[in-house]
């Protein structure tokens, strides 16, 4: 999926570094669920399984004209109907109004093979995650003190 300026394509082996440095970036680690530092091993790991996983989708986002890439969407279905989406920036674009269109259009991508009710999990002190899928459609499904659930219904 794409629009004028960005598309969408699955993730590859040429993506594991960027994924690995994102993930590790200060601000996604204090939006993240857990806070620890992921070794460059277990990343790998994860990296290689997750790309034999038939129940995992990663997504990145490329910009057309510089070819920088802006960030990736995972998704985990569950089986049974659902998904589990998950999003992270390229933190050198952040702050550009570019997730919220990530997110619409990894979400047009994957819906064209799958749908799924799509399930996201926030911190509740992450109001710019929250803000960028409540523009995407989800709703407020349940709120705890550690954790706001956001559902969007099937396209």
């Amino acid at each position: 999926m794409s629009d004028d300026t960005v598309y969408v394509r699955n993730a590859t082996d040429q993506d594991t570094k960027d994924l690995w440095t994102w993930s590790n970036d200060f601000v996604t680690r204090r939006n993240s669920i857990s806070k620890d530092e992921i070794s460059w091993q277990s990343h790998t790991d994860w990296f290689e399984k997750s790309q034999q996983n038939e129940n995992r989708v990663i997504l990145i986002a490329v910009d057309r004209q510089s070819a920088e890439k802006i960030g990736m969407v995972r998704f985990d279905t569950d089986g049974d109907g659902g998904a589990v989406v998950s999003i992270n920036l390229n933190p050198s674009w952040r702050a550009r109004g570019m997730s919220s269109r990530l997110l619409n259009l990894a979400i047009e991508a994957f819906s064209q093979e799958n749908q799924c009710v799509l399930t996201a999990n926030i911190k509740p002190d992450n109001l710019p995650s929250l803000k960028c899928f409540q523009r995407c459609g989800f709703s407020m499904h349940e709120e705890t003190q550690d954790l706001l659930v956001l559902k969007k219904q099937k396209n």
